[in-house]
């Protein structure tokens, strides 16, 4: 079994070099065929040199590389890399991550006939806190996706690295001429009823650094950023194939999307075609926990307010 790992990188070569060597070394463990594919997004800190000249000694790699001629954004740099993927399951990380040693062993324990998407648990670096947490979730531990729990699966898969996907003809086609910024919600939506969640932390993620993501979308605040990923995750739930979930399931799904993101969109309601009852219905189930969630906000804001007026 061949794996391809996908690493997109843009101007972080001290953390590229950390990532590649953490990829060595999970590969030197499994001593089993791996191939690396880099793509270099015209970083102008010193990539392209730095890939070229790179000698790797373990035979089982296969390293690719290339440096595109002009910044294509974060989404079209990683379908680059989805489209060049040869191995049977593509593994992504991005270049300011790494992977633990145990990577790929752990990855090869898990794989069996049915799984399509495979999402990790990671160990969270807060670069600006300097704080470490475990992400991933507090019940699920090696689940495979069902109907109870794909939207347990699917609310990490924001987090490209430690998203593994199958090497599907179908899926790839779709997913290179995806305009989902977040990518990785729309591989386990295209992979809905063949999810596997392990909640063991394979990456170590670093957040609060700089975005070089996307450059055509504006990130420059939270709430642009919490609204973006909101819109991604729900356009990119759009490919659950119509048959995974009966009416009923469709029902709880646009529930859960009301509790999460406070609105559904166009396309949603368009695609399960709710009729207004239905959706006043479930808009009645949701909102309350919405609107408890907007209290305790502003009773927060309105306590901190005070606190700094007496201060």
């Amino acid at each position: 079994m061949l794996i391809s790992v996908c690493i997109p990188t843009y101007n972080r070569l001290a953390d590229l070099k950390i990532a590649i060597a953490s990829v060595i070394a999970a590969a030197n463990i499994l001593d089993e065929p791996i191939e690396v594919l880099v793509s270099d997004n015209a970083s102008p800190d010193g990539t392209r040199s730095y890939l070229e000249n790179l000698s790797i000694e373990n035979k089982n790699i296969t390293f690719i590389h290339w440096t595109n001629n002009e910044n294509v954004g974060g989404l079209n740099n990683v379908k680059k890399l989805i489209s060049k993927a040869k191995g049977e399951y593509l593994f992504f990380l991005t270049d300011d991550d790494l992977i633990l040693p145990n990577t790929f062993s752990l990855l090869k324990k898990h794989i069996h006939s049915s799984v399509k998407f495979i999402k990790f648990a990671n160990i969270t670096y807060l670069v600006k806190r300097k704080k470490t947490f475990f992400y991933g979730h507090k019940h699920l531990l090696s689940d495979f996706d069902n109907h109870d729990n794909f939207f347990e699966i699917e609310r990490y898969t924001h987090i490209l690295s430690g998203c593994v996907i199958k090497n599907i003809p179908s899926f790839i086609e779709w997913l290179i001429h995806s305009t989902n910024s977040y990518i990785s919600t729309e591989m386990c939506a295209l992979s809905a009823g063949g999810c596997l969640y392990i909640n063991e932390p394979v990456v170590i993620h670093q957040w609060e650094n700089e975005v070089f993501w996307e450059k055509d979308v504006d990130l420059t605040s939270k709430l642009t950023k919490i609204r973006h990923l909101s819109h991604s995750a729900q356009h990119a739930l759009l490919k659950i194939p119509d048959t995974y979930f009966n009416n009923k399931q469709k029902l709880k799904m646009c529930e859960i999307l009301l509790r999460r993101h406070g609105y559904l969109e166009d396309e949603v309601l368009e695609k399960f075609k709710l009729s207004s009852m239905e959706l006043t219905l479930i808009k009645i189930k949701a909102l309350p926990t919405r609107f408890l969630l907007n209290c305790v906000f502003d009773i927060r804001s309105f306590f901190s307010n005070r606190l700094s007026n007496l201060k």
